[in-house]
């Protein structure tokens, strides 16, 4: 009895939750900033949200396209769906939601931001899922699921309805081809008495050829659209080219008509959208290369040269516009060819203006540990951003040895999207080589790449990178930079100054009679005195927990219980 209590109460809690989540939402669409409504909402949220966590632990909400559940239960919904939060994230991919316990007011701010501005996003290269990654919020996570790569596994049963009918068909088709031999032996008996041995001889050879190519249950599946629809001449050209190549002994002087011949198959193919054909073609030659009747690397040859980017692009745009079933169909395809298609997916993603098409490849090739770097280098020198974007990011998936000397150039890129990407990878890579280059980019004009380098400098630097913190915390408009920038750098700046920057601190969090500090850069300066854990730091918190400011004191408060030693302490990531 007590657990079902327990569980109701944790449901009536998200629901207050969401409830003072949209209530947030609304406001903020409704006032301008500022606004006392906003405020208030968003301590109201902020209270809920405490409440919650503190005894419940995580609250993990399922995204589903109109409502928001936890534990299986509805705990929000909402009739309008441009209002309709679990729409929002539902559209850009966001399938679960998780707020961990010691969420900061200011993650909860910038969150309802993101959630208020998410409808701007979509005529722009960002969506909501991608924004509230690239925010870090240590306490609000996301787990994002690309439709085109669902549904593996769930049509099994109709496979399984779907193969007896080819193994129906397959008898029914014997059962003719015998009923003409039978036909065919009884007209040659009368008219030569002596033709009864061949006929046995060649319902013999027959036997043989049939064993000589008896299909896997797996080529079974994917002919299955041999046997269920009527026969097709490219089809039927399909299986005699097949046949010419399993007959030849290597690649004869004369075998590559037949090989080009393949690709256009191969090609039309993919132009009429007939992935069971491309991958029968690709099955069966893939099948005689390891049975030593063809040259290695045939399949891909052939398939390389069918595989354009434009029939790529056109095969994902139809995909998306026809049916989710089919895009899960086409994804798979692309996953399971994409070592073929490495130069011709990028081609694909370069020359694409559809985003939809762009984002679908991005996925195909950051499976499997990314693209080798050969493949990638040409594209970081391309005069579109997000090629080199993109370019970026799939080049540090692959962690290639030379990556540092491509990005080195792109620090200074004229574009703040590609700029932020390659200090994001700067930062995760590692090399003796990048913090030079990201204490650098603390000088970038955009407040994200700035952002960016600081907490790479954190990451990977020591002491000896304190001075180029200290000469941001020390500028005359640090109090003018937007509240994100100023908790990342005196963030640092404690971490990296360690005892040094406590006196400094206390003092920034100070109300003075004269020249008092901008509140962002007092609750900053409060939260960064936690990262230091002296016995001074928490003496200058338990000063801040007795104040009179209520956004002060909550902020001490969670600093000093994030406090666990005497020894300074880095960012945790």
């Amino acid at each position: 009895m007590e657990q079902t209590t327990s569980t109701s109460a944790d449901v009536e809690s998200a629901r207050k939750v969401c409830a003072r989540l949209h209530q947030a939402y609304r406001d903020h669409r409704l006032y301008p900033e500022g606004h006392p409504s906003i405020r208030s909402t968003m301590d109201l949220l902020i209270a809920a949200l405490e409440s919650h966590l503190d005894p419940f632990g995580p609250l993990v909400l399922q995204v589903d396209e109109d409502r928001l559940l936890q534990q299986g239960e509805v705990v929000y919904t909402h009739e309008e769906s441009r209002d309709n939060l679990a729409f929002l994230m539902f559209r850009d991919g966001i399938r679960v939601l998780t707020l961990s316990p010691g969420i900061e007011a200011r993650e909860v701010e910038v969150f309802v931001d993101c959630l208020t501005h998410a409808d701007q996003m979509v005529d722009t290269d960002h969506d909501l899922s991608t924004v509230l990654w690239e925010r870090d919020l240590a306490h609000v996570t996301t787990e994002v699921v690309d439709p085109f790569l669902q549904g593996e596994g769930v049509q099994d049963d109709a496979f399984n309805q779907l193969r007896e009918t080819v193994l129906r068909r397959l008898n029914e088709l014997s059962s003719v081809d015998t009923a003409e031999a039978e036909a065919t032996s009884s007209a040659d008996s009368e008219t030569d008495p002596s033709a009864g041995g061949g006929s046995l001889e060649r319902k013999e050879r027959r036997r043989v050829d049939e064993e000589d190519i008896a299909l896997t249950e797996e080529e079974i599946e994917r002919g299955e659209w041999l046997a269920s629809h009527p026969s097709d001449p490219l089809d039927d050209f399909a299986l005699v080219l097949l046949e010419i190549v399993a007959d030849s002994s290597g690649l004869p002087a004369g075998i590559e008509a037949v090989v080009r011949s393949l690709s256009l198959v191969v090609g039309k193919y993919l132009d009429e959208h007939r992935l069971d054909g491309v991958e029968l073609v690709m099955d069966r030659l893939s099948v005689l290369e390891e049975q030593g009747r063809c040259g290695k690397g045939l399949a891909e040859h052939v398939f390389s040269e069918a595989a354009t980017a434009g029939r790529l692009g056109a095969l994902i745009t139809a995909a998306v516009s026809t049916s989710a079933e089919k895009a899960v169909s086409v994804a798979q395809f692309l996953a399971r060819m994409r070592r073929s298609l490495f130069r011709v997916l990028l081609e694909t993603m370069a020359a694409s203006n559809d985003r939809a098409v762009r984002k679908v490849v991005l996925g195909t090739l950051q499976l499997e540990g990314g693209v080798p770097g050969e493949h990638l280098w040409p594209f970081m020198k391309d005069s579109r951003w997000y090629v080199v974007r993109n370019a970026v990011q799939l080049a540090t998936i692959s962690g290639e040895p030379e990556l540092v000397d491509h990005l080195e150039p792109l620090v200074s890129h004229p574009d703040e999207r590609v700029r932020r990407e390659v200090i994001r990878s700067l930062g995760i890579v590692g090399h003796a080589r990048c913090l030079p280059l990201l204490a650098n980019a603390l000088e970038d004009g955009d407040s994200t790449v700035r952002i960016l380098a600081v907490r790479g400098v954190l990451r990977q630097g020591d002491q000896q990178y304190f001075s180029a913190v200290k000469a941001h915390v020390e500028a005359r408009n640090f109090d003018e930079l937007p509240p994100e920038e100023i908790e990342a750098f005196l963030t640092a700046y404690a971490a990296l100054g360690a005892e040094n920057t406590v006196g400094t601190l206390n003092k920034m969090w100070k109300r003075r009679f004269f020249g008092s500090r901008s509140l962002p850069v007092r609750l900053a300066a409060v939260k960064a005195l936690g990262v230091i854990g002296t016995t001074d730091a928490r003496r200058a918190l338990s000063e801040a927990a007795k104040c009179g400011e209520v956004s002060l004191q909550r902020m001490a408060a969670q600093a000093l219980s994030g406090v666990k030693t005497e020894e300074p302490r880095g960012e945790s990531e």
